[in-house]
């Protein structure tokens, strides 16, 4: 990596990986590096630690507008790494503590953000980390504004329903704001546990707060499992109904009574923007309004 790669910074440390910024010399760009924390400090299973470097590999199979682009996979002395795009942008969760997304800007990044899901389905990829700090708000060369989602460090490649990845002492790896009950309780996992995850990130885009938060991560953990669903129109009162309806429907505490799939969300979505946009035109009105959105690294 010396010889091609110049670190410039940390990008910051999570559970079981830590990123750098850094210049490509060869390519001429900035790139992010990550690198996969050793055993003693990831405390992942050796069968788990062996699976999520093979499984970053899938990742550079979906090529998709609005999900972070894999450059290679590469390894050194010092272990594994993946050299990735480098986003500049805002995250959402640093969005969001500035003002809750309006109607139309939600509309921008629900649509983006289950486009690339629904992408990762084709090739049965799951993310299983969804949270707000994981999806950055960025523009394209056209000034154009994207969602890119970041970080499938703990995504599964797969070919049947897996389980949820925990580390040496049985912990599970995620965002208990944002985790499904199904990966609390060890069950298998498929595109609809992404759905609840991205359900969670929804809401808090609409009202500056998970659904299920509690005052301490088990609290959390158990509203997930038998709290009902909190309320979203009562909240945003200018949102409408259906739309406020279809948020709620991906936070359902089975799997069987989320959509299908992100393919079937988006199908619903698309129908719910149909609509409104109907009802809109119907009404003349014709205001937009975009994500103020102030570029700084991510």
């Amino acid at each position: 990596m010396v010889n091609r790669y110049q670190l410039k910074g940390s990008l910051g440390r999570g559970g079981i990986s830590q990123g750098s910024r850094a210049y490509d010399l060869e390519k001429k760009r900035d790139v992010a590096i990550k690198r996969l924390l050793p055993h003693n400090e990831s405390r992942l299973r050796d069968a788990e630690f062996a699976s999520l470097q093979r499984e970053a590999l899938a990742l550079s199979r979906l090529k998709h507008p609005n999900v972070v682009e894999l450059y290679e996979l590469c390894e050194d002395e010092n272990g594994s790494y993946a050299v990735l795009e480098m986003i500049q942008g805002e995250s959402l969760e640093t969005l969001i503590r500035e003002g809750a997304l309006t109607a139309s800007d939600f509309m921008l990044v629900a649509s983006q953000s289950l486009s690339a899901l629904a992408a990762a389905e084709e090739i049965q990829l799951l993310h299983r980390d969804l949270k707000p700090s994981n999806l950055m708000l960025t523009r394209n060369d056209t000034g154009v504004l994207e969602v890119k989602i970041l970080d499938f460090g703990v995504s599964k490649f797969l070919s049947q329903p897996s389980l949820q990845t925990v580390d040496l002492n049985g912990a599970i790896v995620g965002s208990v704001d944002y985790i499904a009950p199904e990966q609390l309780e060890h069950q298998p996992l498929d595109s609809r546990t992404d759905l609840y995850s991205l359900g969670c990130v929804f809401y808090y885009c609409l009202t500056q707060r998970p659904p299920f938060h509690g005052e301490s991560p088990a609290q959390t953990m158990r509203n997930h499992l038998s709290k009902e669903r909190p309320s979203l129109s009562r909240l945003r009162p200018d949102l409408p109904p259906s739309l406020c309806d279809w948020v709620l429907c991906l936070l359902a505490r089975r799997p069987d009574d989320r959509p299908g799939g992100a393919k079937e969300a988006l199908r619903q979505f698309h129908a719910l923007a149909s609509e409104e946009l109907t009802e809109e035109k119907s009404a003349s009105k014709s205001a937009h309004h975009f994500l103020p959105l102030a570029v700084v690294d991510g």
